[in-house]
């Protein structure tokens, strides 16, 4: 939560900046020298919403570790005949999908994936083929940069477990809730 992140000024990227991206990305993928598009301590940061293809190549470099997770809802055609049988030994009955999304890590292709500029960098850097549809570009701040390290410097300085369970808690609730364990 130290790096800068979204707070106003939120506008649609122009047709011409849409371009640039796009030309940035596709040179990334190639893994040719290419010079940073974009300042990562900028005030301005985008959002774009793309289509993303995994060639063999980058899926062999992925692995073990498919990126750009998807809410899915898993149907049978999506598993393996060797999850299926999992699935039966376990539950004694065939495979039955449910209405609720999970989130899935695969090499399929992703249709209207939205993500943060940084990220699509990343991935284009591992030779993921990105095409932009439209993006946004925004206001970004280290706003909550100081209060993160006021809480880790008061946990430090705590002198009791409880002083330092509670700074660390602090800290976290900005992440979203969590349950307590007493």
């Amino acid at each position: 939560m130290t790096r800068k992140m979204p707070l106003d000024q939120f506008e649609r990227v122009s047709a011409s900046e849409l371009h640039k991206f796009q030309e940035y990305y596709t040179q990334l993928s190639r893994i040719e020298t290419v010079p940073r598009f974009t300042d990562d301590e900028s005030t301005t940061g985008f959002i774009f919403c793309a289509d993303l293809e995994f060639p063999e190549e980058a899926q062999r470099r992925l692995l073990s570790f498919p990126l750009a997770p998807e809410a899915l809802i898993v149907d049978e055609g999506m598993l393996s005949e060797g999850q299926k049988e999992t699935w039966s030994k376990l539950f004694s009955q065939p495979y039955s999908s449910t209405s609720q999304k999970k989130m899935i890590c695969s090499f399929a292709p992703k249709s209207e994936y939205v993500a943060h500029y940084q990220y699509l960098s990343f991935l284009a850097k591992l030779g993921v083929k990105i095409t932009l549809k439209r993006g946004y570009k925004f206001y970004q701040e280290r706003f909550i940069k100081p209060y993160v390290e006021f809480c880790a410097k008061q946990r430090k300085a705590a002198t009791n477990e409880e002083d330092k369970r509670l700074w660390k808690l602090m800290a976290n609730i900005i992440y979203g809730t969590k349950k307590i364990n007493k």
